[in-house]
């Protein structure tokens, strides 16, 4: 067997992608990123400490996990993920008009179809912040709650359409296709171009 290609990631091989049309049959995800400069998942991990009786130190138990992603966008008007989360905080959305779908695609792990793994979750978004300093460009800050446990599965990126499908065997890091990142299929819908 060959062996497998080392190298780093680059923060855009690490996608978001927001369904903006929750209420519609069909799915619109659009990449989450345009005006940011920084987001990552927090994964906060609940844990309990157990001291069994055999032991003198405890043992540390995972029970869950509790994923979420803090964002803050320019006011960037026009881009469909703005757009959507802004009207979301016109509206105050609570509940079920808070929610919809989003997607954690790593661009890295790629089969030869050209289709990337990828988490469909269920989520929430809440708004924390609007405006900003004056003479700057006003920012919007937004929390995405992904909620439950997540569809694993591959996306397809064509024409700036991203289309997922479920796959529970793309969880599993062994069969991980690390192509040279010369070689990785790219859309330019997608901006990867905007965070080089």
């Amino acid at each position: 067997m060959a062996e497998k290609q080392k190298r780093l990631a680059k923060r855009t091989e690490i996608a978001t992608f927001l369904n903006i049309t929750p209420t519609e049959e069909t799915e619109d995800f659009e990449l989450a990123g345009y005006y940011q400069t920084t987001g990552e998942y927090s994964y906060d991990a609940s844990e309990t400490d157990e001291t069994y009786i055999v032991d003198d130190n405890p043992t540390t138990v995972v029970e869950k996990y509790k994923v979420s992603m803090d964002n803050e966008q320019k006011c960037y008007i026009g881009d469909p993920v703005y757009d959507f989360i802004n009207n979301l905080r016109r509206k105050r959305a609570i509940g079920s008009e808070a929610e919809t779908t989003t997607l954690c695609v790593e661009k890295y792990d790629v089969n030869e179809e050209g289709e990337f793994y990828a988490e469909k979750s269920k989520c929430s978004i809440s708004i924390s912040k609007f405006g900003g300093d004056g003479g700057q460009t006003p920012m919007i800050g937004y929390k995405i709650n992904l909620n439950g446990d997540p569809i694993y599965g591959r996306v397809k990126i064509e024409n700036g359409k991203v289309t997922f499908k479920e796959d529970s065997m793309a969880i599993s890091l062994k069969g991980v296709n690390q192509m040279p990142i010369s070689e990785i299929p790219q859309d330019d819908s997608t901006g990867d171009d905007e965070f080089e």
